[in-house]
């Protein structure tokens, strides 16, 4: 057994918030096939009609690329290096910005009026930004259109839309979509205090749209019913939420923040030890385009990556609630954290620290089991300190493997996801306790 070299012994009463500890070194290895090695007939069939569709749709909104369709071993769709390896800062995709959906070219009908106290984008949760995007997804699906040059652009876009994963599959991927049984069943109240305080937010951007959709009207729309509308926006804001970028147009002095949807864009998945970074970028002829290039070498038949950015991918949770999956799990990632409760105190422990207030609730324990109080001078993070907390955290991972409760077919994919994400808490807390345990022996 691999013995851990304590980087600190001293932790005293009024010390730093997190005592840390070397974590022993993790290795990962990740195994890219060609995009169809692998793949049964039927899978491969599906593929390389997404692929004759990618090569249209490129073709008609001018999207240079060679990246293909494919999928990795779990079935999980993205793109690929498919004809040469790939080295660094090579350009891997090109989608010129008026092929895609801006959040600040909205519909007509969904224009600020500045007479109307409450306007249709009056969002009071910081993202009018979604609403607009959303609107402009709506508008491609309706039926009607104020011009010849709408009706081809929707057309050409159409092509893009069919190539989305189906609209039941974001409902059941969003925690926001989930039931109070499935949410409990993830055993995460982050999640759940998350989920409360995006409720209300989503709400009133669906009533935005649905009002403004109802106003304007179309056989589209009055064909409908109330709930069947507010199930369109929904969809759209689904769409918005997990599949949009941010991107900075103009120079480094004077930037404005865009979001798009960017048609195969999309379709990157998501490492947060990227191979590709993406920006804007001018052409010769003076044409923005957002641009994909290659941050490392990446060979035939590797999947291109993005980072979807740390603010909503860590921790796993975030990720689940922002983008409907659960990211591979990686001990040696110190955004990874878990909430443990020890003695009394409730904190977030993650790959190499050990929170201080836990240390000082354990130490605080042990020296009342044994009729002694505390000093300031006293030594807070010893190895007795270490295993009990260890042992809290083994029990709680315990916890996390308990079952799943009664699974329906409509709930299946949303249980599957509750159960990752209890999986890598189940992770992140069993080697956090193994690693303690560790120390604890090596410094005994």
């Amino acid at each position: 057994m691999s013995t851990l070299p304590l980087l600190a012994i001293s932790a005293t009463l009024g010390a730093s918030s997190s005592l840390a500890f070397q974590a022993p070194p993790i290795c990962a290895t990740l195994l890219l096939s060609s995009p169809t090695d692998g793949i049964g007939s039927e899978r491969k069939e599906t593929l390389q009609v997404q692929q004759t569709e990618l090569q249209k749709l490129c073709a008609d909104l001018g999207i240079k690329t060679e990246l293909a369709v494919g999928e990795d071993g779990d079935g999980i769709r993205g793109l690929y290096v498919s004809d040469t390896d790939s080295e660094v800062n090579d350009q891997l995709l090109s989608i010129p910005l008026s092929s895609c959906l801006r959040d600040d070219e909205p519909p007509s009908w969904f224009q600020l009026d500045d007479e109307d106290e409450n306007p249709p984008n009056s969002y009071s949760g910081g993202s009018e930004w979604a609403i607009r995007l959303a609107a402009s997804l709506i508008d491609l699906r309706l039926q009607q259109a104020s011009s010849e040059e709408l009706n081809s652009r929707r057309k050409k876009l159409s092509t893009w839309t069919s190539m989305l994963p189906d609209a039941l599959d974001f409902r059941a991927s969003l925690p926001i979509h989930w039931t109070s049984d499935v949410l409990n069943s993830a055993k995460c109240q982050a999640l759940e205090l998350a989920v409360d305080s995006a409720y209300f937010g989503r709400a009133n951007a669906v009533m935005d749209l649905s009002e403004a959709l109802k106003d304007v009207g179309g056989s589209d729309i009055d064909q409908q019913s109330d709930d069947e509308i507010l199930r369109k926006c929904h969809d759209a804001l689904d769409v918005v939420q997990t599949r949009s970028c941010r991107v900075n147009l103009g120079d480094r002095d004077n930037s404005t923040t865009l979001r798009l949807l960017a048609p195969v864009f999309d379709l990157l998945n998501h490492d947060p030890s990227a191979n590709a970074g993406f920006a804007l970028e001018r052409t010769n002829d003076d044409q923005e385009v957002l641009v994909v290039r290659a941050t490392r070498p990446i060979t035939r038949g590797g999947e291109v990556f993005i980072s979807y950015g740390d603010s909503s991918t860590a921790p796993a949770w975030k990720c689940l609630l922002s983008y409907g999956f659960v990211p591979k799990f990686d001990f040696s990632d110190f955004r990874n954290t878990v909430e443990l409760e020890c003695d009394g105190v409730t904190a977030s422990v993650a790959a190499d620290n050990v929170p201080f207030e836990l240390a000082e609730a354990a130490a605080g324990y042990l020296a009342a089991a044994e009729d002694r109080v505390l000093a300031e001078c006293d030594d807070i993070f010893t190895p007795e300190v270490a295993r009990r907390i260890a042992m809290r955290a083994a029990e709680e991972a315990g916890t996390l493997l308990e079952g799943d409760g009664e699974i329906h077919e409509e709930t299946a994919l949303s249980m599957s996801l509750a159960k990752a994400l209890r999986l890598s808490h189940h992770r992140v807390l069993e080697s956090w306790s193994n690693s303690l345990m560790e120390f604890a022996d090596a410094t005994d």
